[in-house]
């Protein structure tokens, strides 16, 4: 998870130009929490923010505030380890697991050869891969479409 500084324009309703005007702000940018962008990931949480600007909108005449806030994220890259919890093991596809409830990853039955799939768990060496388990997997592809990052990765070998 990263901390990092955003830019956004954030129009004002008029009842909103007031004392009350922090709370207004603060409120529209939680609406951010739990979206996803290519360039920023899932923002998670929401810090402090300054107004650093205001504009009247030509189209709306809405006073628009420009913000930079502190945000909470989550973004893949490839490459990186992440500890994960499987939701489902499928026979033929692999494991499926999420990270902080956002980044889905696939482990795919591919990379699972040394496997064997038995009853909905996938079993190593006498440790058995089920629903709820913790792992560390490293991230090999990522795919952005939807608001929505998707990945491929492999259990991290060291940890089996």
């Amino acid at each position: 998870m990263k901390r990092i500084i955003i830019k956004k324009s954030i129009p004002i309703e008029c009842h909103a130009l007031g004392p009350n005007l922090n709370d207004y702000i603060e409120q529209k940018l939680k609406d951010y929490v739990g979206q996803c962008s290519q360039e920023y990931g899932y923002i998670l949480g929401i810090g402090k923010f300054k107004i650093v600007d205001s504009e009247i909108s030509r189209a709306t005449s809405e006073t628009i505030m420009i913000v930079l806030f502190e945000a909470d994220t989550v973004k893949p890259e490839v490459g990186i380890q992440l500890k994960v919890v499987i939701s489902t093991c499928v026979s033929g596809h692999g494991i499926y697991a999420y990270n902080n409830g956002k980044i889905k990853i696939l482990v795919p039955e591919r990379t699972l050869k040394d496997f064997k799939f038995e009853g909905g768990t996938y079993k190593l060496n006498g440790k058995t891969f089920m629903t709820g388990d913790e792992i560390d997997v490293t991230i090999t592809a990522i795919k952005y479409d939807r608001n929505n990052f998707q990945c491929i990765g492999n259990i991290v070998a060291t940890k089996l």
